[in-house]
């Protein structure tokens, strides 16, 4: 894994343990041919009775990906999830937080944005 992307993680979770909540992270970056590389995760809870945060992770990934919007902000597709909000993007970068309500997953999904802009 790329350093910056581990500083990133890194940040993330320390945020996500000072907002109290566990889930799961993801960093995805889309190439010029069209790849699209994409590392998760684990801080502290991947599923639980209600859902697999790793899915919903990557379905925010794949949403701001498809529209060019923080995740939830668009009409969802056929094979997405249902718009979860907490996932942001700049350029080619996308972040999302998946494990708790969609304004504090975009709380710790800034923070991991914030270290990949920075120079």
């Amino acid at each position: 894994m790329n350093a910056k992307w581990q500083q990133a993680f890194e940040k993330m979770a320390e945020k996500a343990s000072q907002l109290e909540i566990t889930g799961v992270m993801a960093i995805a970056k889309k190439e010029t041919n069209g790849k699209i590389s994409m590392e998760l995760q684990d801080c502290g809870k991947e599923f639980d009775d209600w859902g697999n945060f790793y899915s919903i992770a990557c379905a925010k990934i794949m949403q701001m990906i498809r529209t060019g919007e923080d995740s939830g902000t668009n009409t969802i597709l056929v094979g997405e999830y249902s718009g979860y909000t907490g996932g942001t993007l700049n350029g080619e970068y996308y972040v999302t937080f998946s494990g708790a309500e969609g304004e504090i997953d975009l709380k710790v999904a800034k923070v991991g944005l914030g270290v990949l802009m920075s120079e």
